[in-house]
């Protein structure tokens, strides 16, 4: 007799499709569908591993958690802020009547203006 094409551990639903099997299962409100690999067996095993996982409430084996980052991200704002301390003070109000010149005559227009 041929084996079936899918089979169910608690939660966890194992789909072969071609020759490759899948689990499906619902982790934190988040359907899950990993690739598991080309054995029955093995599939079978890691699916009575992570239906052991969720009924604990351990992440399982194949989920992600996105480490969090320590390094500050900078706002746009940040971004288009230009260090102008090496500038003498002519060169920086020239700048600056430029920046206002450039604001005045695209009044209006929905462009991009990087001050």
């Amino acid at each position: 007799m041929a084996k079936s094409a899918s089979f169910r551990i608690g939660k966890v639903n194992g789909n072969l499709r071609k020759t490759v099997w899948y689990h499906c299962y619902q982790e934190e409100g988040v359907r899950r569908r990993p690739r598991v690999g080309g054995d029955r067996d093995v599939a079978k095993q890691m699916a009575s591993q992570i239906n052991g996982q969720l009924e604990t409430g351990v992440p399982s084996v194949l989920s992600y958690t996105p480490a969090a980052s320590t390094r500050r991200r900078s706002t746009p704002q940040e971004e288009r802020n230009v260090d102008l301390s090496h500038l003498s003070v002519e060169e920086h109000e020239s700048l600056l009547a430029h920046y206002a010149a450039r604001r005045e005559r695209n009044r209006g227009r929905k462009i991009a203006l990087w001050l």
